[in-house]
């Protein structure tokens, strides 16, 4: 598999040596599915999906996250772990990094961002609050392969 991966990276690369390679891609954005995605090294029925594109050739790649963590070195494990959290439940939070990046990807406003962070950690919320917070949680998953790392 890591044949698969390393082949599809050169590939799509201007460098000829895996090292230099690594250095022509960038990570676009991400997706969680249902266990359908396949990453570039051939594995099937992942559901962490992330995106990288080679600012070079324009080229664009799959990766799953266990290849992402190995080869890329982008360690992105607790953003696919909150993405996961408010899938299963709407009335979790999203990781504050994760939202953040909503902010700079001009998915949330300010104010959403800020609105955010101060009910992050409250346990009890509001009626309001509680629908704000999720309908800021579905307004970032519909638009989370929009977020780079």
């Amino acid at each position: 598999m890591a044949f698969q991966l390393h082949q599809a990276v050169l590939s799509n690369s201007v460098s000829e040596d895996w090292d230099s390679a690594l250095e022509e891609w960038k990570h676009i954005g991400f997706d969680y599915v249902q266990q359908d995605g396949v990453c570039a090294c051939g594995k099937q029925h992942i559901s962490e999906l992330n995106y990288v594109k080679n600012i070079y050739t324009d080229a664009e790649l799959i990766i799953g996250s266990d290849c992402i963590n190995k080869f890329f070195k982008y360690d992105i494990s607790n953003v696919h772990d909150s993405i996961k959290r408010v899938i299963k439940d709407n009335t979790k939070s999203l990781n504050r990094s994760l939202v953040r990046k909503a902010v700079v990807a001009k998915i949330i406003t300010n104010w959403e961002w800020g609105f955010y962070t101060d009910i992050i950690r409250k346990r009890s919320l509001t009626g309001k609050q509680l629908s704000t917070k999720q309908r800021i949680n579905e307004k970032i998953l519909k638009n989370i392969k929009m977020i780079k790392v």
